[in-house]
Order: C-alpha cells, then sequence, then structure tokens
C-alpha cells in the first residue's frame, strides 16, 4: 500500500467533497472540529486523525484506506500489536489474556521446563496468598487435584 504525501491525502478527500456541503456533513456525520476542521484536512492544513477518518469512512461509505492509507497502516500495525495470547488452555484465561509481569517476558519463561514452571507457579501461589490471606480454595480444581497428588 503506497502511503500518499500530506497533499495527496488532502486532495483525494477534496475530491470526495465535491458537491457535498461540508457544514452538513460534518454535523450528520460528527467530524471532530466540524466544517473547520474538514476546511484544514482538505487543504492539507493538518493531517487526518483517526477519529476524523472514521467519520469520513462512515459518510463516504469506504474504507479507512480509502480516506489515508497512512491511518489504515498504523490501525493494522496497531491490531497486531492488540492479538493477545492466552496464557494457558485454562478456562480463566479469556479473563486474563494480557501477560502479567512487567519484568519477565513470555520468552524468557517458555524458557523454563514444566517441572521448573510448577515451582514458579506453587512460589508465586504462596506469595499470593501471603498477601491476600486467601488460599487454595480459591484453586482452580485441576490445580488443587495435581498438587494433592504431589
Amino acid at each position: 500500500m503506497k502511503i500518499w504525501t500530506p497533499k495527496e491525502e488532502a486532495d483525494n478527500l477534496a475530491a470526495r467533497f465535491v458537491g457535498v456541503t461540508r457544514r452538513h456533513f460534518a454535523q450528520d456525520h460528527k467530524v471532530p472540529g466540524g466544517e473547520r476542521m474538514i476546511y484544514q484536512h482538505i487543504n492539507a492544513i493538518r493531517p487526518i486523525s483517526l477519529e476524523a477518518a472514521k467519520a469520513y469512512a462512515r459518510g463516504f461509505g469506504c474504507s479507512i484506506a480509502d480516506i489515508s492509507p497512512r491511518l489504515a497502516l498504523e490501525i493494522a500495525g496497531a491490531a497486531e500489536l492488540s492479538k493477545q495470547q492466552p496464557l494457558s488452555d485454562q478456562p480463566d484465561a479469556a479473563r486474563y489474556p494480557a501477560w502479567p509481569f512487567k519484568s519477565i517476558s513470555p520468552e524468557r519463561y517458555a524458557q523454563l521446563t514444566e517441572k521448573q514452571k510448577e515451582a514458579v507457579e506453587e512460589w508465586l501461589d504462596n506469595q499470593i496468598t501471603s498477601y491476600t490471606g486467601k488460599g487454595p480454595e480459591n484453586k482452580r480444581p485441576e490445580v488443587r487435584k495435581r498438587r494433592s497428588a504431589a
């Protein structure tokens, strides 16, 4: 996808506005900044914001890429980063999809053996119990079974 220059982005938007009353469009489609911001966008005074691009895309019935390939690329990059890897296949994983640690990466944790991971989990569980006062009764049944079998 070719990224347009600010002038190309403005010219493309200006072409869409031929025969369209900017004031009515801004009101009907809730363009942030209203008619004045549309003027600034179509004259390359200000770059099109994501919120404005969404309003333009809704109003013209097109994609954000048709309004601004630059913003479409930013959205795609952000979408890729927002894909969460579940912590495990445990039932609770959907409720807590993000990696909880700031200083330990998932890749570093993945280097541990299963036995080491169990030891870390047990240590962490003990720490949580000591901080919260809530013990094994709050553990998932499959964890209680695994621990009692050991």
